[in-house]
């Protein structure tokens, strides 16, 4: 095998050269491990290989690996670098400041054509205030929606109450629409502002006038 070179039958099974020049010379005896590697690779058994009895051993036959012919990838055209006028840009976020309805900045990159993070790098003031319009008005939308849920809630904690209840999510829900409720952000939090205020002593006053 490999033309009786010691150095290339080493590197075939993975042991240090050294360990098959001595095998070879007769000058030591290699490891388990290394023997298994030889049998392994020469197609002997181990037990062939210990007692040196090679008589119906074949030198295993190395076929040469196929050439495939795969076409080659083309090579990949660069895009040209787009040039792009930031005076008007600006001038286009901040017609999006004026809006009646606020939008958000990737909306914004959008309708420019650019990314978000891009804007937020050589436009850094205005997208940060287009950023902060749009969370001011996520805020007021939510307060809209729980000054519309309230007397809801009200009258939903003061039904349970007079049922002999304790006023939990279950009960509110059955008691008060869907769309009322699904606006809100935090259905909990809003319904124990509504059970504190209505357990406060001047409201109990002015609900027994």
């Amino acid at each position: 095998m490999d033309n009786g070179q010691s150095a290339l039958f080493a590197r075939r099974i993975g042991v240090a050269k050294s360990t098959v020049h001595n095998w070879l010379k007769g000058d030591g005896t290699p490891t388990l491990k290394a023997s298994l590697k030889i049998a392994a690779h020469s197609g002997a058994s181990l037990t062939q290989l210990l007692s040196g009895d090679l008589s119906t051993w074949v030198c295993p036959q190395v076929e040469p690996q196929l050439v495939l012919n795969l076409p080659q990838p083309k090579p990949r055209t660069r895009t040209a670098k787009r040039e792009r006028n930031w005076a008007e840009i600006e001038n286009q976020l901040q017609g999006f400041l004026v809006l009646p309805t606020p939008i958000t900045v990737r909306e914004a990159g959008r309708r420019l054509n650019i990314d978000a993070r891009l804007l937020y790098l050589r436009a850094n003031t205005l997208t940060r205030q287009l950023g902060e319009r749009w969370k001011e008005y996520l805020r007021r939308r939510q307060d809209e929606h729980v000054v519309n849920a309230w007397p809801h809630l009200e009258q939903a904690c003061i039904d349970i109450w007079a049922e002999g209840k304790s006023v939990t999510l279950r009960e509110v829900i059955a008691r008060v629409p869907a769309p009322i409720l699904a606006p809100l952000s935090n259905l909990l939090l809003n319904l124990k502002d509504v059970q504190s205020h209505l357990m406060r002593p001047d409201f109990e006053s002015e609900a027994a006038k």
